[in-house]
């Protein structure tokens, strides 16, 4: 009797919950912005070079799980849509093997708080900040 009265309360309290709009998620991913939630768009663009500041490419970039690999220039842009932040890390990977040598992994914290937004709405949308940001990356 005590626990159908407990799954009955239970039941109710996810009822009601639900039709109150709360919603509960466990993942790791970006969030969905719902309406009415601030948002911008944070570009990061660059190169990548090794100590002798000679382009590497195959280097995976990744920005809030955005993510681009260099070209043979050593180029990337990544971009992502997501509440406003100061600052947000951004994670250079050698995914190629040795293909063009072995590169230490890194991460580097960009910070836009000096970048311009561009094309805001004037509303919820801020627009996009870009920086560019050059990273020399080591040997393994």
């Amino acid at each position: 009797m005590k626990i159908r009265y407990l799954k009955l309360k239970n039941w109710l309290y996810v009822t009601f919950a639900g039709l109150l709009g709360v919603n509960l998620s466990c993942t790791k991913e970006p969030m969905a912005l719902e309406y009415g939630t601030p948002e911008a768009t944070y570009r990061v663009l660059g190169k990548v070079t090794d100590d002798e500041g000679k382009p590497i490419d195959g280097i995976q970039v990744e920005m809030y799980g955005s993510k681009d690999t260099t070209d043979v220039n050593g180029a990337y842009n990544v971009s992502c849509r997501v509440i406003p932040y100061d600052t947000m890390t951004v994670e250079y990977c050698d995914i190629d093997s040795t293909a063009n040598g072995l590169y230490a992994d890194t991460s580097v914290a960009v910070s836009f708080r000096e970048a311009p937004y561009i094309g805001g709405d004037g509303h919820w949308y801020s627009g996009t900040a870009t920086v560019v940001q050059n990273v020399k990356l080591k040997m393994k």
